[in-house]
């Protein structure tokens, strides 16, 4: 709950119970990974996992974690255990390199080495080819400004 807290989640947002349904929905294509230090959990996340791939789906550090780095030695374990696994791939989610609320996350995604993949969304779906083509070709040229 405490992690909870300082993530910002509003009262319930994240119940055990709520992990003990993905982790039965997912099996052991969920991952469920604590970090604690003297009994008191302070950092950990939720892995989920598809053949060679993983993605990072949730995680939290408390103010305890926090001051310690934690959630670095929890990310260097969980490739650890990845990888041993037969996973190649792993997702981190998004960074949003314009938003300095989220600057801490963006610094600590980008710490570990891999490489930033964009997606160009909705307009890959356009029905017509012309539209698809266009948009790309503008956003490809606005990518190079």
């Amino acid at each position: 709950q405490g992690m909870s807290r300082a993530k910002g989640l509003q009262g319930d947002a994240v119940q055990p119970t709520h992990l003990a349904w993905l982790r039965e929905a997912f099996g052991p294509d969920c991952r469920i990974l604590l970090g604690s230090s003297e009994g008191e959990p302070v950092t950990g996340c939720v892995v989920l996992t598809l053949s060679d791939r993983a993605f990072y789906w949730m995680a939290a550090t408390g103010a305890k974690g926090r001051q310690s780095s934690a959630a670095y030695a929890m990310v260097f374990k969980l490739f650890e255990l990845l990888q041993r696994a037969g996973i190649r791939r792993f997702d981190s989610g998004g960074i949003v390199p314009q938003a300095p609320a989220v600057a801490g996350v963006n610094h600590f995604k980008r710490g570990f080495g891999g490489e930033l993949v964009e997606h160009v969304g909705e307009w890959e779906w356009a029905s017509a080819w012309l539209v698809r083509w266009g948009v790309n070709a503008l956003i490809g040229r606005r990518r190079a400004w």
